[in-house]
């Protein structure tokens, strides 16, 4: 996935990592790491990315195909129905509640 990351960028627009970053609404951090490969991407954050570049899912994440079998397979497409503002707002919550997760030892 980092690969494609880097390769679509270079590609398709003349950004830097942080004016993508920024572009999108994403932290630069973030982003940076995701492009390195030091982190992985959630599968809403994945779907804003597919969709700027007109590319599949699955030609994103390269190796790191997503299983299609699995209950989350809808969710790129409920995340577009909601709209872009909308998507983003999900996403936000969807790493906030990621975030407290890691840092709260009372949540599973």
């Amino acid at each position: 996935m980092a690969n494609n990351l880097k390769r679509l960028r270079k590609e398709k627009t003349t950004f830097t990592q942080e004016e993508f970053a920024k572009h999108l609404g994403f932290k630069y951090k973030a982003y940076q790491n995701w492009e390195r490969g030091v982190r992985g991407m959630n599968l809403g954050v994945a779907t804003i990315i597919a969709d700027f570049y007109g590319v599949s899912i699955n030609d994103l994440m390269g190796d790191e195909k997503l299983d299609s079998g699995d209950e989350y397979s809808d969710i790129p497409n409920r995340l577009r129905a909601l709209g872009y503002d909308a998507a983003e707002r999900v996403i936000k919550y969807l790493e906030f509640e990621e975030n407290v997760g890691r840092t709260n030892p009372h949540v599973k």
